[in-house]
């Protein structure tokens, strides 16, 4: 009797030394297989941004690219609150537009939800924009109607554009609370108006309902801006209440990449001149080594501070080795000096170099701040899936894993990494997409891991 009992007490104590020691970033193994899920599609799939779309009972979605014989094709994968794609969506789980004219070269994703006037009715919505060598191509799809699960395209429309130039990636943004008919999707990216012409960020305003520009916004729904001489491009977007803000990089000449914000006003798409004066901020980090600077993520805080946050990568062009970069400033342009002492931080994380792929900073927990990506191991053989939490200050959390940062792998001799995430308040889950490469194929992935 009391060898049972003193082995019921060791069980006991047993599991609560384990739970003891769970840490914040672990992987949950209650979702997927031990915390991921993979998904196969020939031997390619990638992906690149994940949303969990409000009324769709707990599901995720994961957009990203695949491949359909030779051709590169964008992909919609619905999966569960457990982690499996689940097959009542798309074929197989799936949605996969083969009809495309081009390869796709990028894709991301938002949610919005919209209640019709004098109506109990709620319809969530979700979106994804897809990048062309000279198009980018928008899709709505309805996820949920009052509860009910539909998983159908409602619209697809293309903006092509005449001297191509479209880069790899591009933001899209919704209203993810209750909007009107009369709503618009924004997206930023970039490209040519005319042959041979100059690569320039571009805003979108796209009507909700029937997915067309909005003629009557910037110059036919389109609002250009050339910030450098060579190239302009904008990859992340944040919405501040009455502008677009979006984050990018720009070349002049020979001169290193730059990083830049550009804020155009909702109402018209004029450039705010409040902002920084004419509605542009382009900066670096004064590093002459890591001078190629490419702004990648950005997040606007409403609350106190109402300040913009902005990561990017800063690379050594010889060595291709990059570190993280890190600013934040307020709505009129100027740096936050109680960010880092100057609003901006260089941050080297070690290893051979990491890449920040996921395009909103996350902000989860008391102020605390959160990155996804990839980061090679010293001799850049190998790549990790990465997660990098930050604070208000500007420095590296250390109450997240090693000096902030948690790497992740599967696959010794492969290449692993991170894009797009979300949080989840509710139950305190960080969800990200990404991709794995075994050597032989690639996989899609979708992660969920603890936060608490």
């Amino acid at each position: 009797m009391r060898s049972s009992l003193s082995a019921a007490v060791m069980l006991v104590l047993g599991f609560t030394a384990a739970s003891a020691m769970a840490a914040p970033g672990d992987l949950d193994t209650t979702f997927g297989a031990s915390g991921v899920r993979t998904v196969t599609n020939g031997t390619f799939t990638s992906y690149s941004d994940v949303v969990r779309a409000a009324g769709s009972n707990g599901r995720y979605f994961a957009a990203g690219v695949t491949m359909s014989g030779t051709k590169i094709v964008p992909i919609l994968t619905a999966f569960t609150e457990a982690g499996a794609v689940d097959t009542s969506f798309g074929t197989s789980g799936h949605f996969i537009d083969t009809s495309l004219p081009a390869d796709v070269i990028g894709t991301s994703i938002t949610y919005g939800v919209y209640v019709p006037p004098m109506s109990q009715i709620t319809l969530s919505y979700v979106y994804v924009v897809v990048t062309l060598p000279s198009d980018i191509v928008v899709y709505r799809y309805l996820v949920d109607n009052n509860g009910t699960w539909t998983g159908a395209l409602s619209w697809k429309t293309t903006v092509h554009f005449d001297g191509g130039g479209v880069a790899d990636l591009a933001a899209i943004w919704a209203p993810n609370n209750s909007f009107s008919a009369s709503s618009y999707i924004v997206v930023a990216g970039a490209g040519k108006q005319t042959v041979g012409g100059v690569q320039q960020g571009v805003f979108l305003k796209i009507g909700h309902t029937d997915g067309a520009l909005l003629t009557s916004w910037g110059t036919g729904g389109r609002k250009y801006v050339s910030v450098g001489t060579t190239a302009t491009q904008f990859r992340a977007l944040s919405v501040t209440g009455s502008d677009y803000c979006a984050v990018g990089r720009m070349k002049s000449g020979s001169a290193p990449l730059d990083a830049t914000v550009v804020c155009v006003t909702a109402s018209t798409g004029a450039l705010d001149t409040n902002f920084d004066g004419d509605g542009i901020k382009t900066w670096n980090w004064g590093d002459a080594t890591y001078n190629q600077v490419s702004g990648r993520s950005v997040f606007f805080d409403f609350g106190s501070p109402g300040k913009l946050t902005v990561a990017a990568n800063l690379c050594n062009s010889t060595s291709g080795i990059c570190h993280v970069g890190l600013a934040r400033f307020s709505m009129t342009g100027a740096f936050d000096t109680t960010f880092s002492g100057d609003g901006l931080a260089h941050l080297d994380l070690g290893g051979g170099g990491t890449n920040i792929a996921n395009p909103r900073i996350l902000v989860y927990g008391a102020s605390r701040y959160m990155l996804a990506g990839q980061k090679w191991d010293s001799t850049r053989t190998t790549m990790d899936r990465f997660l990098f939490s930050f604070t208000a200050s500007g420095a590296a959390d250390s109450t997240f894993g090693s000096a902030g940062q948690r790497t992740f792998s599967a696959v010794s001799t492969g290449l692993e990494g991170y894009g797009g995430m979300i949080y989840s308040y509710t139950s305190t889950k960080l969800i990200v997409a990404g991709d794995r490469d075994s050597g032989s194929n690639v996989l899609g992935i979708l992660a969920r891991h603890n936060m608490n």
